[in-house]
């Protein structure tokens, strides 16, 4: 079974000769993933590129690793709902119990390939959020962490942006940054179904408007939808 990760982002627009237009926001490429203890991965760093495609046997994590980024990027990190199940925890041995599990920690790199690569709008939607090296890259890190807290009796989940070092950025720690790199970084996850025709659906959560966007024949529609 293949699988894809393709983060699509937006195009910079080009420059006219004599007017150059304003760099537009949205170039931003997830460079790397670290995953530790999330389902059968006890530990992972993963580089990415601008296309990926995830090739193994069944079994082997690829949806997994799909799940962590699309975990992290998703609105469920903002509300109050749980944002990781019982069964997301890694079990070391099988009378582990997910309470007992080491927590659960997805770290998402988001890093210029080169100086400069990132529009100015990025900068300024991200501004205590975004570091930069010594060669003026700029990266912003997000991290996502969640564990069973004896004291409330539940499982609790929390997000950072990291500096460089890997050290939490207080000044980050606002719910518009994150809403911001998801606006920035969207992520669009068609599962492995059996039954697709589901997600292409008119009223499907995230290909519908795609769907009703394109003109296709009536009768090939319902011929694309049952097959």
């Amino acid at each position: 079974m293949n699988e894809s990760l393709n983060m699509t982002r937006t195009a910079r627009t080009k420059k006219e000769r004599l007017v150059p237009e304003k760099k537009k926001a949205g170039a931003m490429l997830l460079k790397k993933v670290d995953i530790s203890n999330f389902r059968g991965i006890k530990t992972l760093s993963l580089n990415l590129g601008e296309t990926t495609v995830l090739i193994g046997e069944n079994n082997t994590a690829k949806t997994s690793i799909l799940d962590a980024i699309q975990i992290c990027l998703s609105r469920m990190l903002r509300g109050k709902a749980q944002t990781f199940s019982e069964y997301d925890y890694h079990l070391s041995n099988r009378s582990s119990q997910p309470v007992d599990s080491a927590p659960i920690e997805i770290t998402l790199y988001f890093v210029e390939r080169k100086k400069g690569e990132w529009p100015d709008e990025v900068t300024q939607m991200l501004t205590d959020a975004v570091q930069v090296d010594a060669n003026e890259i700029q990266s912003v890190i997000l991290r996502v962490a969640s564990h069973y807290d004896e004291t409330i009796s539940d499982f609790a989940t929390n997000w950072d942006f990291l500096d460089l070092a890997g050290n939490p950025l207080l000044k980050a720690k606002q719910q518009k940054y994150l809403f911001q790199l998801q606006q920035l970084v969207p992520v669009f996850y068609l599962a492995a179904l059996r039954d697709a025709a589901q997600e292409f659906k008119p009223r499907s959560q995230f290909w519908g408007p795609f769907v009703r966007s394109l003109k296709i024949d009536p009768k090939l529609r319902d011929e694309l939808e049952q097959s």
